[in-house]
């Protein structure tokens, strides 16, 4: 099934749009004939689209009156860009206020169409965190190929709302002819900012009127949307000013941040009467050190209230508003709730007081970009946080407060990343480990009958572990039974078009550490192609509507999975009397070392009229830089070859008694 549809990130909180002054709002630049007659992009002539101009202006200098102006112009090649750009998504929420939208379509001809307010739709589009992001949408009727997309917007900060950098993405997926940027970044008391910036020269970047930061470029190539991308901070050109409160560079910098981090969690982290009193009571019947650590991890994460997943609904809102980041731990315990930084600091200390050397340590998200140490700012570059407890020789990490993670686990975003160690003199990085493929699983196991008509029918289980269970959890928590049923219905149909689904059974969705499973039954109509007397089978069930991974020949970006994971699938079609194997023939089985492996199986089971087929795959990388593109899109290629890989049932009075037990391929298995 294609489960991984729900556990897809949100989309990055970024805008589509620029911004600007008053006045400049109020107007629309002047079109050359030029841009008007064209009828390919400049830069690159196979482009569908082109971003003729695009102007950004950002000021947020001061907590007030902070505002985004954006401003694009993009002329339109291709019948296949028009489909691209026939709608238009730009996001807000409380904190980002739109306002002055407007938009327009001038024809080749110079004719011009404004859009009517009345035209654009507003919606919730997804959460971040404890804000719920909008979309205002729009679409743009009778556009063509030759036509100019033009519009602009302003969004405003909400006053006192503080953001700890000032981010500017330059790349689109069309190639941008020209580029204008204005930012004047904030500051307070006595901090002052710095900048960096990626894929671009910084050199380019100079100070202008009103104390304003300019920046213009000229031919920036496409960063086409392609399946499985880099996050946007890693693969595409950007400026980035951000608050800095000390002169010290480089190590200095990062001893600096391990210092603060110790002094500003060391007193929350102390463990008094009451977390010692409660270690001493968990002790009892643990066996090994690691035994008792596990059951420290396992009262934080199912005792203690989590305000960010739906259990909070038990909280009153006095309650809520005594939840603070710099909770001391005793004080967590106690009340019995907190955020997942409390109850990080409660495990950590519960540690502590069992005798362990634990700590808190702040560790860079992946989801978002790898961390380099350029970035000087603990916000931006090392935002989130976890407990790090010293295990031997080497440094364990553990996020109780990710509510659905085993002991030992972490969340994808923070696998592989770089922590650093609070410390009172040293900058510890530490590499967090990457979970095995074998870790973040779905297992997936069906009984089906597959009648002379060709339509099967049967029930099927399918159980996850690692991250696919805690991101199925995480997806359908806050939704009524109603609504899980109707979403995992969806994916199943999406799978198995036309089919119905009958006593469809969720388990253990609010349950912090077991394993969520989905069962159901299933018919599914005209599933094998019948011709004449044979019936056209292929046994890889759910994988049979699927589409390659990576279908384009070319690719212009690096490769990047979230997580590696595996798949194991165990299938028992019985098939209808008097038919057998025509073509006995099987799936090639294979393996490509640290990208993929697949292993597949075929049987007949003659007593009970059956065909038997497992499969396995388990995929090890999760970055792949795109000089490698055509090597791993040939494995995932041949693994969809290989779960296409069909059997022809024949229609006969012998039955299956002349074949053998085991079905085979004729390749070689290994490769």
């Amino acid at each position: 099934m294609k489960w991984f549809v729900l556990f897809s990130r949100c989309g990055i909180f970024a805008f589509l749009g620029l911004s600007g002054s008053a006045l400049f709002a109020e107007k629309w630049l002047e079109i050359s004939p030029e841009d008007l007659a064209a009828t390919e992009c400049r830069s690159d002539p196979n482009a569908g689209a082109e971003v003729l101009y695009k102007k950004i202006e950002i000021d947020e200098s001061s907590l007030e009156n902070r505002y985004q102006f954006r401003y694009i112009r993009l002329k339109v090649y291709s019948e296949g860009a028009v489909d691209q750009q026939s709608k238009v998504d730009i996001f807000f929420s409380r904190v980002r206020t739109l306002t002055g939208l407007k938009a327009r379509v001038v024809k080749p001809d110079g004719s011009i169409h404004e859009l009517d307010s009345a035209d654009v739709h507003k919606q919730n589009a997804f959460r971040r965190g404890d804000i719920a992001v909008r979309k205002a949408s729009f679409s743009i009727p009778n556009l063509a190929p030759g036509d100019i997309i033009e519009y602009q917007y302003r969004l405003y900060l909400a006053e006192g709302y503080y953001t700890p950098g000032l981010y500017v993405e330059f790349q689109e997926k069309w190639p941008i002819r020209k580029i204008e940027v204005r930012a004047k970044p904030f500051t307070y008391g006595k901090a002052g900012f710095k900048y960096i910036t990626s894929r671009c020269d910084a050199r380019t970047l100079k100070k202008g009127k009103d104390s304003f930061y300019e920046m213009e470029m000229v031919d920036l190539p496409a960063f086409p949307e392609e399946p499985y991308q880099l996050p946007d901070r890693d693969g595409k050109a950007w400026l980035q000013f951000f608050v800095v409160e000390s002169i010290k560079e480089g190590d200095g910098f990062w001893k600096d941040q391990a210092r603060k981090l110790m002094a500003n969690t060391s007193s929350q982290v102390k463990p008094g009467s009451k977390v010692n009193a409660k270690v001493k009571a968990l002790s009892s019947g643990a066996g090994s050190r690691d035994e008792l650590l596990a059951k420290l991890y396992e009262f934080c994460v199912t005792e203690i209230i989590n305000s960010r997943h739906c259990e909070a609904d038990e909280l009153t809102a006095d309650q809520k508003k005594k939840i603070k980041r710099n909770t001391p731990a005793e004080k967590t315990l106690e009340r019995g709730y907190g955020n997942p930084y409390n109850i990080h600091t409660l495990f950590c200390s519960m540690a502590i007081a069992a005798g362990f050397d634990a700590r808190i340590a702040a560790v860079s998200n992946r989801s978002r970009a790898h961390f380099t140490g350029a970035l000087e700012n603990m916000e931006l570059a090392l935002s989130n946080r976890l407990v790090a407890i010293k295990r031997g020789e080497e440094w364990r990490f553990y996020d109780p407060g990710g509510k659905y993670y085993q002991f030992g686990a972490l969340h994808w975003k923070n696998e592989g990343g770089t922590a650093l160690l609070a410390d009172k003199k040293a900058a510890h990085f530490i590499k967090t480990e990457l979970a095995a493929a074998a870790d973040s699983r779905i297992k997936q196991e069906a009984e089906f009958e597959l009648d002379e008509d060709g339509s099967l029918s049967g029930s099927v289980t399918a159980t996850f572990f690692g991250h696919p269970n805690a991101l199925l959890k995480q997806s359908l928590i806050r939704m009524s039974d109603d609504k899980r049923e109707e979403r995992i219905k969806e994916i199943i149909i999406e799978e198995l078009p036309d089919s119905t689904i009958e006593n469809l059974v969720i388990e253990n969705i609010t349950h912090p550490f077991k394993q969520a499973k989905v069962t159901f039954d299933v018919v599914v109509p005209r599933y094998a192609e019948k011709i004449g007397d044979r019936l056209f089978v292929q046994p890889s069930v759910f994988q049979k509507h699927s589409e390659p991974l990576f279908p384009s020949n070319d690719r212009v970006t690096d490769m990047f999975f979230d997580f590696r994971n595996s798949e194991e699938d165990s299938i028992v079609i019985k098939l209808p009397e008097g038919y057998e194997l025509e073509e006995a023939s099987a799936p090639r089985a294979f393996e490509i070392p640290r990208v993929m492996n697949y292993d597949v199986k075929l049987k007949v089971n003659r007593t009970k009229h059956s065909l038997m087929y497992s499969r396995s795959v388990a995929t090890h990388g999760f970055y792949y830089p795109v000089k490698y593109y055509k090597q791993i899109k040939s494995v995932f290629d041949e693994k969809h070859r290989q779960d296409q890989h069909a059997i022809t049932l024949k229609k006969s009075v012998a039955g299956l008694s002349s074949f053998e037990n085991e079905v085979t391929s004729e390749e070689n298995p290994k490769s």
